[in-house]
């Protein structure tokens, strides 16, 4: 567990020093020209978050434990929370950043039972607002934040 812990951590590292130095890049490039030039925040987060869970998912079986807050959990179940917490954040950032991008059906139905998995009623009254009703007609990917209490409504065009 410890050299697993060591090689997630190094590849953490990494990723958090270069969307460090892409923020100071990002945010010179605003001040020197009065705006973001046109960069999209939510797709460089995308790229960036994929990359990561490609180097996470690189580090062998899944099975093998990780403890988080003295909690062990499986690598597997752990990459997929993490998977679940950048796909759902990203969306947010993409909504707050006026560039709504729909999450992938198949990576949204991958993801909802996780969600149902991690997100109890207790955890919800602490952390998450209640979950939004949608016909059964929506998509896996408004099912997806719908659950977790985002309105996926709220932000759309037609919305």
């Amino acid at each position: 567990m410890v050299c697993s812990a060591v090689d997630t951590t190094g590849v953490s590292s990494a990723a958090i020093r270069e969307a460090t130095e892409a923020r100071a890049r990002t945010r010179a490039l605003a001040a020197a020209t009065g705006s973001c030039g046109g960069a999209d925040p939510a797709l460089t987060f995308r790229r960036r978050a994929g990359r990561l869970l490609s180097a996470c998912g690189e580090q062998g079986p899944g099975d093998r434990l990780i403890a988080v807050a003295d909690c062990p959990l499986s690598a597997d179940l752990m990459a997929r929370t993490g998977a679940l917490e950048i796909t759902v954040h990203g969306w947010d950032v993409a909504q707050a950043c006026g560039h709504p991008r729909p999450i992938p059906p198949p990576l949204a139905a991958g993801l909802l039972p996780v969600g149902r998995l991690l997100v109890t009623e207790a955890e919800r009254r602490i952390a998450f607002a209640p979950a939004i009703a949608l016909p059964s007609s929506a998509c896996p990917g408004d099912r997806l934040v719908a659950f977790l209490g985002r309105d996926p409504r709220a932000c759309s065009p037609a919305g």
